[in-house]
């Protein structure tokens, strides 16, 4: 459903597969990653800690706060 939904609308989805160490989410790692980050609205949904890290990161990189989008949960 997601890689339809990818498709549908020219994006790229990456599948960050592996040991986190192979894929750090850095704000240089995700810049590289997505061309034009800092320009893009940034949907995140994990975690507290995990989308804390993605949210520093992605304003590190030059996204506003107002074009990040979030949701933590926990188990």
């Amino acid at each position: 459903e997601i890689e339809s939904l990818v498709d549908s609308r020219g994006w790229t989805l990456h599948y960050l597969e592996g040991p986190r160490a192979d894929h750090p989410l850095t704000s240089a790692h995700l810049s590289e990653l997505i061309p034009g980050l800092a320009e893009s609205d940034v949907y995140v949904c994990g975690p507290h800690s995990f989308t804390a890290g993605i949210r520093s990161a992605v304003r590190d990189a030059g996204v506003p706060e107002a074009r990040i989008h979030h949701e933590a949960f926990s188990f």
